[in-house]
C-alpha cells in the first residue's frame, strides 16, 4: 500500500502541491522517475541530503500544506540532518513527522539514532516508527481537533 492510499484509508488528505511549487520542484529535481505533485517521489535525487532539504522547503511554503510527513531511510539518520530540518520547520511554522521505518531493521541503525533522537526529544518534534503509526495518530488528532472545534460553537 502506498503512502497515499494508506492516508487516504485513515481520512487524512493529501492534496495536489500548487503548480508554482511544481514548477520549482521540477528546477531541482531530474526530469526522469519523479513525481512532483504529491505525494512526491524524488527518485534517487531524494538520497541526496542537500536536494532532499530543498524539496522539504519548497513543499512547506506552499500554502496548501499544513503538515508534512517524510519517511526518512538510514541515509537521513544523521544529526545534522534533523537539525536542519528542525531549524526549518521552525522557520516556515509548520509541522514535519518523521517517519523512521527503517529503524527496526538494524541493531547499529537504532544506535546511531540515539544521537539524533536527543534532537527530536529537545526540539519536541514529533517522529514516529511506521507510517502506519503516523497515519493512525494523525487520524485520531485531527478527528480530535474537529471534537474541539464542535464544542467550541456550543
Amino acid at each position: 500500500m502506498n503512502m497515499t492510499d494508506l492516508f487516504a484509508s485513515h481520512n487524512l488528505n493529501v492534496p495536489i502541491l500548487s503548480e508554482r511549487t511544481q514548477r520549482k520542484l521540477r528546477e531541482i529535481l531530474p526530469k526522469e522517475n519523479v513525481i512532483v505533485h504529491n505525494p512526491i517521489d524524488m527518485g534517487a535525487a531524494g538520497f541526496i541530503i542537500d536536494v532532499y532539504i530543498k524539496c522539504i522547503k519548497i513543499i512547506l511554503e506552499d500554502p496548501i500544506i499544513d503538515i508534512a510527513v517524510l519517511p526518512l531511510w538510514p541515509h537521513h539518520i544523521f544529526r545534522f540532518v534533523f537539525k536542519r530540518m528542525v531549524k526549518l520547520q521552525q522557520k516556515v511554522k509548520k509541522l514535519l513527522v518523521f517517519c523512521l521505518p527503517s529503524l527496526a531493521d538494524s541493531m547499529k541503525l537504532a544506535k546511531k539514532f540515539e544521537k539524533a533522537k536527543k534532537i527530536l526529544h529537545r526540539e519536541r518534534a514529533l517522529y514516529y516508527f511506521s507510517l502506519k503509526e503516523a497515519a493512525n495518530s494523525l487520524n485520531l488528532l485531527c478527528s480530535f481537533a474537529e471534537f474541539c472545534k464542535i464544542k467550541n460553537n456550543y
